[in-house]
C-alpha cells in the first residue's frame, strides 16, 4: 500500500501540471487569435463562445473597435480572415501606421437587436473605444424575443430582462456549481468552444444523426453549404423559388420587442458617453426586386426611421443599403470577400474621422516629429 500511495501522488501532481499547461496553452492561443490575428469570430451564441471574447477585451491594447452584428458582420459567406471586422483591422492599420488597434468580431448569426442590446450591456463596461454595429431591417418584421438565452446569463442581464417583462429560465444547482468550475477553470469554461471548433465534436456527431436519419435533406444541406460563397447569380434558380410575395413591412413602435430594444441598446451606448458607427445593412435590391414585391417608398422610409433612432442617440448612422454592386452578393444580403472589404474601407474612413482616432493620428504624428 505505501509503495503505490507515492506513485498514485505523483501521478496526481502531473495531471494537476497537465491541466495547468492545456489551460495555459488555451488561453494563449485565444489571446493571440483575438488581440493579435483578429481574426476570430463567435461561432455559436453559446455562453463560452460569448466569453471568450468578453474575458479578453479588458486586456485589448491600443485603440479597440469592437463589431457588433448579425451574420453580416460575423461574415457567413467567408472565411474569418476576409470579414468586415478582420478587412476594416488592415484598413485602419494602413490609416496609422505604428499605432496598435486592435478590431474585435463579435458579429453572430442570427444576432436581433433583442441580443445585441444584452450584449452591449456587457461592452459598455469594458475599455471599448468606438462600436461598430450593422442593423438589418429584416429583425423588424419579426416578433420580438430572446433566442440566445445564454446572453441573459451575463452579469446583471437575468434582473434586465426580467425588469424588461422577459422570461428568463431559472439557474440550476448544476449550473450555479458549474459557474464556480468555470471561474477558474479555462478549459471547463470554453468547453463548447473546444469540442465545437477545436474537435468538431458537435458537427461530427449532428452530421452523422443527419446522414442517418435524413440522408437526402443531409446531402441537400451539404450542397448550400458548398454554395454559400458562390455569387448569387449561379445560384439564382434556386434563391428565386417561390418568388413573388410582398415584402414584409416593419413594425416600428414600441409594441415589437425588437424595436424597444434597438432603443434601448442605443440609449445604453450613448450613457457610455463613447462614439459608434450604425449601418444600414447593404441590400441585394438586383435580387429582392426579382424575389419580393416592394414598395420602394416604404422600404425607403422605414430605413431612414432605424437610421434616425440611432442619430438621436448621438451614433453616427450610416446608409449602406445601396453601396454594394449586386454582383459581390451571395444572396439578398450575405457578401462575398470584396463586398466585405468595400464595406471594411467605407467603414475605416468614417472612424478616421471620429475624435478617438483623431487623437490616435496626432499622437502618432508627435512621435514622429520627434
Amino acid at each position: 500500500m505505501n509503495k503505490i500511495l507515492p506513485f498514485n501522488g505523483k501521478v496526481l501532481i502531473l495531471i494537476i501540471i497537465g491541466l495547468f499547461l492545456v489551460d495555459w496553452g488555451l488561453n494563449r492561443y485565444l489571446d493571440w487569435r483575438l488581440l493579435e490575428k483578429q481574426d476570430w469570430r463567435v461561432n455559436n451564441p453559446d455562453l463560452g463562445s460569448i466569453r471568450v471574447v468578453l474575458d479578453r477585451l479588458p486586456r485589448a491594447p491600443g485603440l479597440v473597435v469592437v463589431c457588433l452584428g448579425d451574420s453580416e458582420m460575423y461574415g457567413s459567406s467567408t472565411p474569418a480572415d476576409r470579414t468586415i471586422p478582420a478587412y476594416l483591422a488592415r484598413s485602419l492599420r494602413e490609416k496609422f501606421p505604428g499605432q496598435k488597434i486592435t478590431v474585435i468580431n463579435l458579429g453572430i448569426k442570427g444576432l436581433k437587436p433583442a441580443e445585441a442590446y444584452f450584449l452591449v450591456r456587457q461592452l459598455k463596461k469594458m475599455p471599448v473605444d468606438i462600436l461598430v454595429y450593422n442593423i438589418s431591417r429584416g429583425w423588424f418584421a419579426e416578433k420580438g424575443g430572446v433566442r440566445f438565452q445564454d446572453v441573459l446569463r451575463l452579469p446583471g442581464n437575468a434582473e434586465a430582462a426580467r425588469n424588461l417583462g422577459i422570461k428568463v429560465a431559472e439557474t440550476s444547482r448544476e449550473e450555479q456549481l458549474g459557474e464556480k468550475v468555470a471561474a477558474v477553470w479555462s478549459f471547463y469554461r470554453y468547453r463548447q468552444v473546444v469540442a465545437r471548433d477545436f474537435l468538431h465534436l458537435s458537427d461530427l456527431v449532428q452530421g452523422t444523426a443527419e446522414r442517418s436519419q435524413a440522408p437526402q435533406q443531409w446531402q441537400q444541406k451539404q450542397q448550400q453549404q458548398a454554395g454559400q460563397g458562390r455569387p448569387w447569380q449561379e445560384k439564382k434558380e434556386v434563391l428565386l423559388k417561390g418568388a413573388g410575395g410582398q415584402l414584409a413591412s416593419l413594425n416600428l413602435t414600441t409594441a415589437n420587442l425588437e424595436w424597444r430594444l434597438y432603443l434601448e441598446l442605443l440609449r445604453e451606448w450613448e450613457n457610455a458617453g463613447r462614439p459608434a458607427l450604425v449601418y444600414a445593412t447593404p441590400a441585394n435590391m438586383e435580387l429582392l426586386k426579382q424575389k419580393y414585391k416592394i414598395d420602394v417608398q416604404r422600404w425607403e422610409k422605414e430605413k431612414q426611421q432605424i437610421l434616425a433612432a440611432a442619430r438621436r442617440h448621438n451614433c453616427r448612422s450610416l446608409d449602406y443599403s445601396q453601396l454594394i454592386e449586386s454582383k459581390w452578393f451571395t444572396d439578398e444580403i450575405h457578401l462575398m470577400a470584396e463586398g466585405n472589404r468595400k464595406v471594411a474601407e467605407q467603414l475605416a474612413q468614417e472612424l478616421a474621422s471620429l475624435p478617438a482616432a483623431r487623437a490616435m493620428d496626432l499622437l502618432a504624428s508627435r512621435k514622429r516629429e520627434r
